[in-house]
């Protein structure tokens, strides 16, 4: 199963890699601290938590200081990560439940959407991995609740929380778990992990808000906002009735057979409140649920857990299978495991050879003026690869706009950017600045000061990438600079070009509306 898990990551994660919009804000980050600059968005600036993943982050720059790439580290460690929850869930099931059960859980893990956020360059398998020692280490309380079983589920729990924040919240909920399980033998211990990883996620916050300036990563001040999101929610429920249904429905299926017992309730109120606390945040580039990710990780190690005490004569009835029966066991299995490929609904093809936002930045590379500044709504690919400095205009990892709201056009003038990337729900055909309604909720409030300041100043519309009827990629540039004429030559060269698309301009030049 080890070589299955190797193979297949290799064949999907590292043959289809291509890091999305998130993941290439993080590489930003680990070149600017493997340069030794810090954990800092611009080089010479004050520093920001915009890396959500900071752990991973860290680890990232610090496998880069060797010489390779922000990427390749990524898909080092994420594999890593991989191959070592498949080989551990596999010899923690072998151990405990017959082998076909085992393969077939492990098999479960390996077709996941694990593969993708791989290629994708989230950390969510690497985080997922934490989270699954957190598991075994709360399997281990209930079993042993000792001083030594609470320090080692606080280590996993802290471990995960250094790496991304729900790290601690998920932690605390195995704690939870253990105590709900064991009851008043428990208790005592799970107190002491409880009380211990409340310690170290205070002193965690305490020493991010000193250095960064804010308790939380910046990121969550823009997405979270301390209300409820339907979005998260939502995506959850999507999650538990997709990648997670086969893993949920074999959990309820083990419990069943050993009868319900108080640890099958507690899992199941466990994944309940995991799936549940996605509602605290929005689902902004949630792709292929890597925020929930982990918990079908987590789900796949109760089934082996419940299996192996709910139903300990397990192997006993697969041994006393009838004879007849017995040949069909390999079609239930690549049933089980059709099903589960089909509910994940992956996409396993590689994304698009170049994003738009890679165009850009190549661009912007090759004119050899690191030293100006782009503005951009999608600050991934444009900021990563460009090297230029960076204003990320939906404020991911921007202090003043994650906390005061999107710059107006007072703002954007003392700003004075040298290009500015908008991906404008309008375009040069349609009737208003936000004709289009397909993009997230608040866009407009960003982009309509921002495609007012640049037509209204001296700014030339050069391009527009991934053009629609009712939208596209805009990159503006700042007229009347030695520079300008040459990025402006660069940019309007790319097919289809604004007047190969939208039609020759009525005005002067192509531009975007401005009013409603």
């Amino acid at each position: 199963m080890i070589a299955a898990a190797a193979v297949w990551c290799w064949w999907i994660g590292w043959r289809g890699s291509r890091p999305y919009e998130d993941a290439a804000i993080l590489f930003r980050y680990v070149d600017n601290v493997a340069a030794g600059h810090g954990i800092v968005w611009n080089v010479g600036d004050a520093p920001v938590d915009g890396a959500t993943d900071l752990g991973f982050m860290l680890l990232l720059a610090a496998v880069k200081t060797s010489g390779i790439g922000a990427e390749t580290a990524a898909l080092i460690v994420n594999s890593m990560a991989f191959v070592c929850i498949a080989g551990g869930l596999f010899v923690f099931a072998r151990r405990r439940v017959p082998t076909l059960l085992a393969m077939l859980v492990t098999a479960l893990f390996i077709l996941s959407p694990g593969v993708t956020l791989i290629r994708a360059g989230f950390g969510a398998v690497f985080f997922s991995g934490l989270v699954a020692l957190a598991a075994l280490a709360m399997f281990r309380l209930t079993d042993e609740p000792t001083v030594r079983s609470a320090l080692l589920l606080v280590s996993a729990g802290a471990g995960a929380g250094l790496v991304r924040p729900e790290g601690f919240l998920i932690a605390g909920v195995l704690i939870a778990t253990a105590a709900a399980i064991g009851g008043r033998p428990v208790l005592r211990a799970a107190a002491l992990a409880g009380a211990l990883l409340l310690i170290v996620g205070i002193v965690f916050v305490m020493a991010r808000w000193a250095f960064f300036g804010y308790p939380l990563p910046n990121p969550y001040y823009k997405k979270g906002h301390g209300t409820l999101h339907i979005d998260g929610l939502v995506d959850s429920l999507e999650f538990a009735r997709t990648v997670a249904v086969i893993p949920i429905a074999l959990l309820i299926l083990v419990g069943v057979l050993g009868h319900v017992t108080r640890r099958w309730i507690a899992y199941i109120g466990c994944i309940s409140v995991l799936l549940g606390m996605w509602a605290l945040l929005s689902s902004e580039m949630n792709y292929n649920f890597r925020f929930q990710f982990p918990t079908v990780t987590i789900v796949l190690f109760m089934i082996v857990d419940l299996g192996s005490r709910a139903v300990p004569s397990l192997s006993e009835r697969a041994g006393a299978m009838p004879r007849t029966i017995r040949p069909l066991t390999p079609f239930l299995f690549a049933g089980v495991v059709a099903a589960h490929v089909v509910a994940t609904q992956q996409r396993l093809s590689p994304p698009e050879p170049l994003f738009p936002q890679e165009t850009i930045a190549k661009v912007l590379a090759q004119s050899g003026h690191d030293h100006l500044v782009v503005a951009t709504t999608e600050a991934g690919y444009v900021c990563w690869k460009s090297g230029w400095r960076c204003i990320d205009l939906w404020g991911l990892n921007d202090k003043r706009i994650a906390h005061e709201g999107y710059l107006d056009e007072r703002a954007l003038t003392d700003l004075h950017p040298d290009v500015i990337v908008v991906h404008a729900p309008t375009s040069p055909t349609a009737s208003s600045i936000h004709g289009a309604r397909d993009f997230l909720d608040g866009w407009e409030a960003m982009t309509d000061p921002l495609i007012r300041f640049a037509e209204s100043r001296e700014y030339t519309l050069a391009a527009i990438l991934g053009p629609k009827p009712t939208s596209g990629i805009a990159v503006y540039v700042r007229a009347g600079e030695d520079w300008s004429n040459h990025l402006v030559s660069e940019f309007g060269a790319i097919e289809p070009t604004i007047e190969h698309f939208y039609g020759p301009s009525t005005a002067s030049h192509p531009s975007l509306p401005t009013t409603e």
